[in-house]
């Protein structure tokens, strides 16, 4: 008789079965993770990388503009007028006033002077918990990409209008048009004029308070009427256009030199959903402000300056203005704080950074000891 052999088992037990349902999910639930982990790793670089490209890029703007305060401006500045309302600046040609933010007024030229540099110690908002409040700083050099010197000015009797005529013969090659729609003259523009004699010379400055009108096309007429947005044009007073009159001469015609008053500072903006969003902004003379990084929670500078003695001064808050320091004797700019913090996507915290560099201020290094 044959013995039949047992039959082998087919499939798996249900032991067998658990046990490896387990390990599958096991491996699974380890992969996933290692893949979320990955992916908050790669949204972390991603976002870091990303705001410090535009915090970075912003550095480098306010490095160039500093580094070019005081260039094309007379030593020691530009005394403004003496007339009932202080020069200010901040504010645009809506009548809004941006500097600092959310303030009704302006701020007012220090002394109704325009200087190379004006320090903003703590003029801005605190946007940064415990930290003090954010400053503004504000630089001035003439604008060297827009050759409005080239043109005689000549002004009304008033002197609320003035009159750029291309000279004969016409310079090579030809000048920009004074109202060219790129970088011609627009309302809330500051222009530096100059007449008479070396020794005689008068030096005031103007607000661009309408458009320009063509009169042909080698001549321009500007207005410059009382009422602007940064109380430059106060006719009457001292140290306001209307010290040129007659001062220029067809042999020696007035000048005009197109400035930059730029300043820096902080804001809140409100997003569409309702949030606040901080933002690093550049106001250019009576212009409206323009965002230049987002997520932008502090922004703190000092200044290297000598003391009235002569001696260095470093990191002064004020420029040394508590000691009666003139910001012309700023040498250097130290951004101590340009911090940005952005909220991370999926709860994962937050990416601050914070740079700090010194800008040399070039045109305004030059000290004669040999005098």
């Amino acid at each position: 008789m044959q013995q039949s052999k047992p039959k082998k088992p087919l499939g798996f037990s249900l032991m067998e079965m658990m046990i490896v349902v387990a390990l599958s999910l096991l491996m699974v639930g380890i992969a996933v993770a290692i893949f979320k982990q990955g992916t908050n790793v790669s949204t972390i670089v991603s976002e870091r990388a990303q705001l410090q490209q535009d915090i970075r890029a912003a550095e480098d703007m306010m490095i160039r503009d500093f580094s070019m305060a005081g260039a094309g401006l007379p030593t020691g500045g530009v005394q403004l007028s003496d007339g009932g309302l202080t020069p200010r600046y901040g504010c645009d040609q809506t009548g809004v006033c941006w500097v600092p933010n959310g303030g009704a007024k302006g701020i007012n030229f220090p002394g109704r002077k325009l200087t190379y540099v004006i320090p903003g110690a703590g003029l801005g908002p605190k946007l940064n918990g415990a930290q003090p409040n954010s400053d503004v700083v504000t630089v001035t050099y003439a604008d060297s990409g827009f050759n409005l010197s080239g043109y005689a000015a000549t002004f009304n009797a008033t002197a609320t209008i003035v009159t750029f005529t291309v000279p004969v013969p016409a310079p090579v090659p030809a000048l920009p048009s004074v109202d060219d729609p790129v970088v011609g003259l627009v309302p809330g523009d500051l222009i530096l004029f100059q007449a008479g004699a070396a020794t005689g010379l008068v030096t005031v400055i103007g607000e661009v308070t309408g458009p320009v009108t063509r009169v042909n096309p080698s001549t321009f007429t500007v207005p410059f009427l009382a009422g602007d947005a940064l109380r430059i044009n106060q006719p009457g007073s001292t140290n306001d256009m209307d010290d040129l009159i007659g001062k220029g001469t067809p042999a020696n015609p007035a000048k005009g030199f197109r400035l930059l008053v730029i300043s820096y500072y902080l804001a809140q903006f409100l997003n569409n959903d309702g949030t606040q969003i901080p933002r690093l902004m550049r106001q250019v003379n009576g212009q409206p402000p323009v965002p230049v990084a987002e997520n932008v929670v502090d922004f703190r500078a000092s200044y290297d300056t000598n003391d009235p003695a002569g001696n260095i001064l470093v990191n002064a808050r004020d420029g040394g203005a508590s000691l009666g320091v003139s910001p012309n004797s700023v040498r250097k700019i130290n951004i101590q704080h340009l911090m940005a913090r952005k909220a991370l996507r999926g709860n994962l915290g937050n990416v601050n950074i914070d740079l700090q560099t010194e800008i040399s201020v070039r045109n305004m290094s030059f000290k004669d000891r040999y005098q």
